[in-house]
């Protein structure tokens, strides 16, 4: 149960991680001042921090043991970013907290796990 919960918002997050960071490569269209900021963001969140959480999903899926790990590194990194996030522009939206919170359950629901080996 801890490993398909774990999978399945190791998914959530990872997907709408990517799907922001494809909003904001095509928002840079239209925002000319920022739009360096924008395709750099973007381009973090689909490669780094949605591909992580995507990895580290496929990884549990398939059994291999460094999923836990992966897993724990992805739910940190994915915590961090929500929290600089946070640190900088505030709470303008609920989803940022929930964000956090899910994050803080990836870190723990991979510590759940039993250890490979």
């Amino acid at each position: 149960m801890v490993r398909t919960s774990l999978i399945a918002i190791e998914l959530l997050a990872g997907a709408a991680a990517m799907a922001f960071g494809v909003w904001m490569l095509a928002a840079r269209r239209s925002a000319r001042r920022e739009a360096r900021s924008l395709s750099l963001l973007g381009r973090a969140l689909v490669i780094v921090l949605g591909a992580a959480l995507v990895l580290a999903a496929a990884l549990l899926l398939t059994g291999i043991s460094q999923g836990r790990l992966i897993s724990v590194e992805a739910g940190v990194l994915f915590g961090g970013w929500i929290a600089a996030h946070l640190a900088f522009a505030g709470v303008r939206h609920w989803l940022q907290p929930t964000a956090l919170a899910l994050a803080v359950a990836i870190v723990v629901l991979a510590l759940l796990l039993p250890c490979p080996g």
